[in-house]
């Protein structure tokens, strides 16, 4: 969103040897991933849903060009971490799993490393006291059986996933 601020902060701790992370969904133009990553030492990129409707309805938008500039950070040598908030009834299943693991082993990414968030719940107690709707659905706590067999599946395709990070 604030791309030009981004690049100017970024270029000023280079300038004092810095270590530069960026957090970020990708939800950006392609040009602008490119221009940040010239300036950048890690990415952590938020990957929420592989399937674009089921992204649409969690964020507001498709993830056609999230998928894209993933791709374009890995084919342009970026490095970069992919952090996954996973969610028991958004993306916590087997089928989505896979299917995000067989699309990040199929660019060429040199870290293959995986953050899995598990999602909690915590937010809902502050809605209660401020009296304000927690507006989530289908959304539970993953189990320690879901998170292990996610990293099993990862582990299957060559990258190495971990609870947390």
């Amino acid at each position: 969103m604030h791309h030009k601020s981004l690049i100017e902060i970024l270029d000023k701790c280079a300038e004092k040897d810095i270590h530069r992370v960026v957090d970020t969904t990708l939800f950006a133009k392609s040009e602008v991933v490119l221009e940040v990553a010239k300036r950048t030492n890690l990415f952590l990129v938020d990957f929420k849903a592989f399937e674009s409707e089921v992204h649409r309805k969690y964020t507001g938008v498709n993830n056609e060009l999230i998928l894209k500039n993933i791709q374009l950070l890995a084919e342009n040598n970026a490095d970069f971490i992919i952090r996954v908030p996973f969610i028991k009834g958004v993306n916590a299943d087997e089928e989505t799993v896979e299917r995000m693991a067989d699309f990040l082993s199929t660019i060429p990414w040199k870290r293959k490393e995986v953050n899995l968030l598990p999602y909690h719940d915590v937010g809902k107690h502050k809605h209660t006291k401020l009296g304000s709707e927690y507006l989530v659905e289908n959304m539970e706590v993953p189990s320690e059986d879901e998170l292990a067999r996610a990293q099993e599946i990862f582990a299957e395709y060559g990258i190495s996933a971990s609870v947390g990070g």
